[in-house]
């Protein structure tokens, strides 16, 4: 369920966020104007706001660690992408510098690799279904276009040298931009900040049992705050999905057009 929320947009994940959050909400002000006609609502009155204060804070705190870690894997996912183009971009211009063979099959590498980016390596990461133990042809093809080369000078070794490192580190940051794909809020985190929060909610009804209006308008806020922070989750959780906030593979579609 999470997951199909996730792939949808903006404004789809805010509506749905504030939803879920008010229908938590009209339940527990339902369930609150039924028990305060029964016995019960004398014991449930009984609550003392106190109990407020350490819970709110216990959600802002699991919210808080929560979305450190999802906003710092959408920086990281950026300056994955942006690793990788600029690796790419600097070995197409290193390849200027070898022997005109082995320049013009780098060249191609390089083409090729950013055609098989746009149109199977990012789609797959963007369903899961990227396999790292198989290494794109093309960059194959690049690093033995490089390796190949046969240097006429210390200008043309240097640049072999310059380019097989550029060309590692686009290796390296494909790894990781795959890897932090797959990172994302577990069930059970989502399942203990929506816990917590309707434990806010329902303590905040008890405390104004007898009071209705004054329920509904405790519960509209804390309701809107938790939805806000739900939304929030939702749309960044996954920088490479295709819903919400995600990073999008700009760097190396610039590149398309001309590789060097």
């Amino acid at each position: 369920m999470i997951g199909w929320i996730e792939t949808q947009s903006l404004p789809v994940v805010i509506l749905i966020a504030f939803a879920v959050c008010y229908a938590i909400a009209l339940l527990i002000w339902l369930a609150a104007a039924s028990l305060g006609k029964t016995r019960l609502a004398d014991d449930l009155k009984a609550t003392t706001p106190g109990m407020m204060p350490p819970l709110s804070v216990f959600v802002a705190v699991l919210v808080g660690f929560i979305a450190a870690r999802v906003w710092a894997n959408f920086d990281r996912a950026h300056a994955y992408v942006g690793a990788e183009g600029s690796a790419l971009r600097q070995a197409g211009m290193l390849a200027d510098g070898l022997p005109a063979d082995s320049a013009a099959a780098l060249h191609a590498a390089i083409a090729d690799y950013l055609h098989f980016v746009a149109a199977e390596d990012w789609p797959a990461m963007q369903r899961g279904r990227t396999d790292l133990q198989q290494e794109p042809p093309a960059l194959t093809a690049a690093f033995r276009a490089v390796l190949a080369a046969a240097p006429a000078g210390a200008g043309q070794q240097l640049a072999q040298q310059r380019a097989t490192i550029a060309l590692e580190e686009v290796l390296a940051a494909r790894h990781g931009r795959i890897l932090l794909s797959r990172e994302e809020i577990s069930p059970a985190q989502w399942i203990t900040m929506m816990l917590t929060g309707i434990m806010v909610l329902l303590v905040a009804a008890m405390v104004h049992l007898d009071r209705r209006r004054t329920v509904a308008i405790n519960l509209v806020i804390y309701a809107s705050s938790l939805a806000a922070c739900l939304a929030m989750l939702l749309l960044y959780d996954l920088p490479f999905g295709t819903g919400g906030r995600f990073v999008a593979a700009d760097p190396l579609h610039e590149l398309g057009a001309d590789p060097r």
